[in-house]
Protein backbone atom coordinates (compact mmCIF):
# COMPACT_ATOMS: atom_id res chain seq x y z
CA UNK A 1 0.00 0.00 0.00
CA UNK A 2 1.32 3.32 -1.22
CA UNK A 3 2.36 5.53 2.00
CA UNK A 4 0.04 8.40 1.68
CA UNK A 5 -2.88 5.46 1.62
CA UNK A 6 -1.74 4.30 4.41
CA UNK A 7 -1.16 7.27 6.30
CA UNK A 8 -4.75 7.90 5.19
CA UNK A 9 -6.25 4.71 6.24
CA UNK A 10 -4.60 5.06 9.72
CA UNK A 11 -5.41 8.14 10.21
CA UNK A 12 -9.12 7.73 9.75
CA UNK A 13 -10.08 4.08 10.87
CA UNK A 14 -10.64 5.11 14.33
CA UNK A 15 -13.20 8.07 13.37
CA UNK A 16 -15.11 5.94 11.73
CA UNK A 17 -15.92 3.68 14.88
CA UNK A 18 -18.03 4.01 17.84
CA UNK A 19 -16.29 4.55 21.27
CA UNK A 20 -17.42 0.80 21.94
CA UNK A 21 -15.53 -0.56 19.25
CA UNK A 22 -12.41 1.04 20.25
CA UNK A 23 -12.66 0.03 23.58
CA UNK A 24 -13.61 -3.78 22.27
CA UNK A 25 -10.18 -3.10 20.05
CA UNK A 26 -8.37 -2.02 23.34
CA UNK A 27 -9.14 -5.22 25.03
CA UNK A 28 -8.32 -7.32 22.44
CA UNK A 29 -4.45 -5.67 22.00
CA UNK A 30 -4.59 -5.92 26.18
CA UNK A 31 -4.90 -10.12 25.41
CA UNK A 32 -2.07 -9.48 22.71
CA UNK A 33 0.27 -8.09 25.07
CA UNK A 34 -0.07 -10.37 27.74
CA UNK A 35 0.10 -12.94 24.92
CA UNK A 36 3.41 -12.25 23.63
CA UNK A 37 4.64 -11.83 27.28
CA UNK A 38 3.59 -15.16 28.63
CA UNK A 39 5.24 -16.87 25.06
CA UNK A 40 8.61 -14.24 25.82
CA UNK A 41 8.57 -15.67 29.42
CA UNK A 42 8.53 -19.18 28.46
CA UNK A 43 10.42 -19.09 25.57
CA UNK A 44 14.45 -20.34 25.43
CA UNK A 45 15.34 -20.22 21.59
CA UNK A 46 17.12 -16.68 20.78
CA UNK A 47 15.13 -15.93 17.63
CA UNK A 48 11.59 -16.85 19.65
CA UNK A 49 12.64 -14.01 22.01
CA UNK A 50 13.53 -11.68 19.98
CA UNK A 51 10.07 -12.33 17.78
CA UNK A 52 7.94 -11.83 21.24
CA UNK A 53 9.62 -8.70 22.29
CA UNK A 54 8.72 -7.30 18.78
CA UNK A 55 5.57 -8.70 19.17
CA UNK A 56 4.83 -6.91 22.63
CA UNK A 57 6.17 -4.19 21.97
CA UNK A 58 4.11 -3.09 18.27
CA UNK A 59 1.26 -4.32 20.58
CA UNK A 60 1.96 -1.46 23.37
CA UNK A 61 2.40 0.98 20.53
CA UNK A 62 -0.79 -0.03 19.07
CA UNK A 63 -2.48 0.19 22.36
CA UNK A 64 -0.94 3.62 23.32
CA UNK A 65 -2.22 4.76 19.96
CA UNK A 66 -5.69 3.34 20.29
CA UNK A 67 -5.83 4.82 24.49
CA UNK A 68 -5.13 8.36 22.34
CA UNK A 69 -8.10 7.65 20.56
CA UNK A 70 -10.02 6.73 22.80
CA UNK A 71 -9.06 9.19 25.23
CA UNK A 72 -10.39 11.78 22.09
CA UNK A 73 -13.49 10.18 21.80
CA UNK A 74 -14.78 9.19 24.96
CA UNK A 75 -18.15 10.57 25.41
CA UNK A 76 -17.63 11.24 29.01
CA UNK A 77 -15.19 14.09 28.69
CA UNK A 78 -15.97 16.88 30.73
Amino acid sequence: MPDIIQHYYESDVYHRGSYSDLTHEIALVRKEIEAADNLFQNASDPDLIDSYIFQGNAARKRYSFLIKQAKRLSPSVS
